[in-house]
């Protein structure tokens, strides 16, 4: 006999019982009170997705475009003193955690200028309290949602801490702070925040695969000839060795207001001497590169005085001039690159980091005179990160141009006054539509920084490349001034100061162009 029975209900027969229907409506309930689909987006939500390029912009379009020009520090104004109390906690301060968020929203990547994890948590919290509601961002910041108790007393007794009187500082204290306030070697352009203003664009896969692959062939001629002696007898100073040919810059590509090495428009690379660097009778090599380091910084920043007077570009805050020795020269010159003389040395005035064997020393960066970008003053070439290494390297070989543009259009470049050392707008960085990880973005950034050099140098018509200067500077067969009564009249007017404003092929022989100038006539207009 069969144990199985006949089931209670017809299987055939739609069922009366209500229990899976309101299981399923409590589960929905339950699932739409915690993910809401009204929950507006927040800042931490936005910038940690694992999208990039046109999917995160097409995907949070306006959350993006309201991110432009967003202040912090006005956003999170009602929240200062709570948040500043809840920073001390975390070993950070409130304009930090300000300009961390603005960091964060720009690159889009997690800032890492403080390794304490409170820290961390801290900035995590209040990302996700900034949301996007109404076309706008705002913080909605309460205490529950960031403390708890435990967390509140911690809180409560250090405020009580920092409130009572502190005794009188000693100068043992001061020292204290400021070896406190140190970090390790300034070489991660991620941890050193000098390094990471003009070097952080640079580590999103951004470097120039181009120009690597054109220099490492450009540098094994250099390196070679580096440590060999001269077989030449003639002597050259620096300046000659390291800029043989006479190739300028044209005005697209001369620029002194760089902000990162992105912004190095397409040049050729300068010409050096084939040659051994050291002359065979000098053997205290290290001595006679501090010699040649000497000479040519004397002549760099002098011709780069007649620009900016009195002394160049003035020095940035919190920085002093230092000095560099005669064996860091021959050091990081024996290991294939060499310190110019548009190099100097700068040095925090407070700040320092501990070495090896323990003993503190002053943090230095090399830094270039025409445009003030910073590299790590450490002569460990090995241990520098690749895109320190290939920007040290581009801007080297684009300030050897530079000095050469300088010493030869110097009355020129003066002429342009203080608008040639204005820095870019900071809507091309803010305000771009592309993307510079990729080559077609890179080409299209280029393009708009082109025109921004362009707009400055083309005030000058006598400056290769420019628009009002490129017919007379590249008319005519003949290359000397009899031969090319365009060059002719070029030179002419550079001893009268006169400044063209008409095309030079209507004027047909070099004779008419000698009485229009003999005659001092004004310029046209």
């Amino acid at each position: 006999m069969s144990q199985n029975r006949a089931p209670r209900d017809d299987p055939y027969q739609p069922s009366t019982s209500t229990a899976s229907q309101r299981r399923y409506d409590a589960n929905r309930r339950e699932f739409e009170r915690i993910f809401s689909p009204q929950t507006p987006p927040n800042l931490w939500q936005i910038l940690t997705t694992r999208q990039r390029g046109r999917a995160l912009k097409a995907n949070f379009e306006a959350e993006i475009r309201a991110l432009r020009g967003l202040n912090f520090s006005v956003l999170l104004k009602p929240y200062e003193s709570y948040l500043t109390d809840l920073c001390q906690v975390c070993s950070t301060t409130f304009p930090d955690l300000c300009q961390q968020l603005r960091h964060f929203a720009f690159y889009k990547r997690m800032p890492c200028t403080n390794d304490d994890e409170d820290a961390k948590d801290l900035f995590q919290m209040v990302a996700t309290c900034i949301h996007y509601e109404n076309m706008q961002w705002k913080a909605i910041i309460r205490k529950r949602t960031l403390l708890d108790k435990i967390t509140e007393r911690r809180l409560k007794h250090t405020r009580l801490k920092t409130e009572e009187p502190q005794p009188a500082t000693s100068t043992a204290s001061t020292i204290f702070k400021i070896l406190k306030k140190s970090r390790r070697v300034p070489f991660n352009p991620m941890d050193d925040e000098h390094l990471r203003e003009q070097h952080y664009l640079d580590d999103v896969g951004s470097s120039d695969h181009k120009f690597v692959q054109t220099v490492d062939k450009f540098m094994k001629s250099v390196i070679r000839n580096n440590m060999a002696n001269r077989t030449k007898e003639c002597a050259l100073s620096d300046v000659e060795y390291y800029c043989v040919d006479d190739r300028v810059l044209l005005a697209p590509q001369i620029s002194f207001r760089l902000d990162n090495m992105l912004q190095i428009v397409e040049f050729k690379l300068p010409a050096i001497e084939d040659d051994g660097y050291f002359p065979p009778d000098r053997p205290d090599r290290a001595w006679y590169l501090f010699e040649q380091y000497q000479k040519a910084h004397f002549e760099c920043t002098s011709a780069f005085s007649v620009l900016r007077p009195p002394n160049g570009l003035p020095i940035a805050g919190g920085f002093e001039r230092s000095t560099i020795v005669a064996q860091e020269l021959l050091y990081f010159h024996s290991l294939g690159r060499h310190i110019h003389g548009f190099h100097e040395v700068w040095r925090e005035t407070e700040r320092g980091f501990q070495q090896k064997d323990g003993q503190w020393v002053p943090r230095r960066y090399l830094v270039d005179i025409y445009n003030q970008v910073k590299f790590p003053m450490y002569i460990e070439w090995e241990m520098w990160p690749p895109q320190l290494k290939w920007a040290f390297d581009k801007l080297s070989l684009y300030s050897l141009k530079l000095m050469y543009m300088v010493k030869k259009y110097s009355r020129e470049l003066k002429s342009l006054g203080d608008s040639l050392f204005t820095r870019y707008p900071s809507a091309i960085h803010e305000g771009m539509k592309f993307s510079i990880a990729s080559v077609k973005g890179r080409q299209q950034y280029l393009s708009v920084i082109s025109e921004q050099n362009m707009r400055i140098n083309e005030k000058c018509a006598l400056l290769p490349g420019s628009t009002s200067g490129k017919e007379y500077l590249t008319w005519g067969p003949g290359q000397n001034s009899e031969q090319n009564p365009a060059k002719l009249f070029v030179d002419l007017c550079k001893e009268n100061t006169i400044f063209l404003k008409f095309s030079v092929p209507s004027f047909k022989t070099a004779e008419f162009l000698k009485k229009i100038v003999q005659k001092d006539l004004q310029p046209l207009r």
